[in-house]
């Protein structure tokens, strides 16, 4: 396990090295020790797109080591980071590592970690700053699976839905995946999910399920059967049985839909490119008839200046002949 360790380091100084999986199913368990011993490397990287180190027994002080590490990282151009199923990951490293998330990260996974709702509001909230800014957020897919102690507060109320709610139903929302199965949900959240879900348009996965105290789906089972961009959910209870009995419908009419809307994009497309080279013709030909008609124009010009040359030359040869040969022009006089 340290000899691995010891290889990935020597990987990253080399910068020959875009992937780092240290799931602990796959290499025994790693730890905060580990972490740190990574970091320094993390920190002066340009080629590591991924970082996986789910499944361990890190801490919040090894996260903390990685969130520091690709925060000070000019370079960095890490799109994936996987940090599930460490059961010590807190709120409290979380929230550094959201702060410190480098714009380039598109997926986030924190499932299976010990956070509330703090952290995945810190997180829309570090979004909607970064749209504002000059960096905005990369970020289009976000898992926070089997989080026990994320509730009904991530989404408040109808009547006043909380800074993560609002985020997703707003248009600067541009999550693709978004994945919270397995949380303690109620039934009063239910209403809210189902307006969010109607509200979104990024959003093409998107899970519940087996929210630990939801027993009926069914609110949100319409909206997702209303929302059109949505081809892949996940319910559970009595929604699972729904979804079994719909998803494959749904899958196949918004495959028909996008079917549809491509062939509907090409047509619009070539009746556009058929009517720029139309309008292209046309021009073409209207400036080959005006170029004809200008050299027409300049030869029936020459053709009068030849003519007119041709009648004055016929003149003055006609009152000059007599006098070329000798000839009075005088008439003669009478005989007596």
């Amino acid at each position: 396990m340290q000899g691995r360790i010891d290889d990935i380091c020597a990987q990253l100084q080399a910068n020959t090295l875009t992937a780092v999986d240290l799931t602990g199913s796959k290499f025994g368990t790693f730890t905060d020790d580990h972490m740190r011993q990574l970091a320094p490397y993390l920190r002066h990287n340009s080629s590591l797109e991924s970082l996986n180190v789910s499944l361990n027994r890190i801490s919040d002080d090894g996260v903390s080591a990685i969130a520091r590490a690709l925060g000070q990282n000019e370079q960095c151009r890490v799109t994936s980071v996987n940090i599930s199923a460490n059961s010590s990951v807190t709120d409290e490293s979380v929230l550094e590592l959201v702060r410190l998330l480098p714009s380039s990260v598109v997926s986030l996974d924190v499932s299976g970690c010990t956070l509330t709702s703090r952290s995945l509001t810190a997180l829309v909230a570090k979004i909607t700053d970064d749209e504002e800014g000059q960096q905005p957020s990369s970020l289009r897919s976000l898992e926070a699976r089997d989080v026990q102690q994320l509730g009904d507060e991530l989404w408040g109320t109808l009547e006043q839905p909380s800074l993560f709610a609002a985020y997703l139903s707003s248009p600067i929302c541009e999550l693709t995946t978004l994945h919270l199965s397995g949380n303690s949900f109620s039934n009063a959240s239910v209403p809210l999910i189902a307006w969010v879900v109607e509200q979104n348009t990024s959003l093409t996965a998107f899970g519940v399920a087996n929210s630990a105290f939801v027993t009926d789906y069914s609110p949100l089972a319409k909206a997702l059967e209303r929302n059109h961009q949505l081809v892949v959910y996940f319910l559970g209870g009595d929604g699972k049985k729904w979804e079994n009995i719909h998803l494959e419908a749904k899958l196949r009419d918004n495959r028909r839909r996008r079917t549809a809307s491509s062939h509907a994009n090409k047509i619009l497309a070539l009746e556009t490119a058929q009517d720029v080279a139309t309008r292209k013709l046309k021009r073409t030909h209207d400036d080959q008839v005006r170029a004809l008609q200008s050299q027409v124009d300049a030869l029936q010009a020459e053709v009068e200046y030849w003519r007119a040359q041709a009648t004055l030359a016929l003149d003055t040869g006609a009152r000059a002949a007599p006098a070329a040969n000798g000839v009075n022009p005088e008439p003669l006089e009478a005989a007596d």
